[in-house]
């Protein structure tokens, strides 16, 4: 999928970074917000492994600082919402973390035997 959005808009005289990208592969779905040094991550994934462990490792990778985490069941989904802010000094793209993500929860599905049905 591309990119929906990423462009700098003018805020109240200064320039405002603000970017937005959706993507999905077979098992995962991420979407990506960015405005100025806040970055919100949805993580829709199958509800076979959980992937918190593995996720919090690429945030701290990406320099992104946790601030607040939400998740759920729905239908036989996890869905979790990560709400970050992207370290002082540092600089990160939606596209980055869109593929980061997606890598490395498809890594982990991968190593998984597919579950079998009666």
């Amino acid at each position: 999928m591309t990119p929906l959005g990423d462009q700098d808009q003018p805020y109240n005289g200064s320039s405002l970074r603000s970017s937005w990208l959706q993507r999905k592969s077979k098992n995962t779905e991420v979407d990506v917000r960015i405005i100025d040094d806040e970055v919100n991550i949805k993580l829709v994934q199958q509800k076979r492994i959980n992937c918190l462990l593995f996720v919090s490792k690429v945030l701290h990778e990406l320099q992104l600082d946790l601030h607040h985490l939400a998740g759920g069941f729905i239908g036989d989904y996890y869905s979790f919402l990560f709400n970050t802010k992207i370290l002082e000094g540092f600089s990160v793209y939606a596209n980055a973390i869109a593929n980061k993500l997606i890598e490395v929860v498809e890594r982990q599905y991968a190593t998984i035997p597919p579950i079998s049905s009666y």
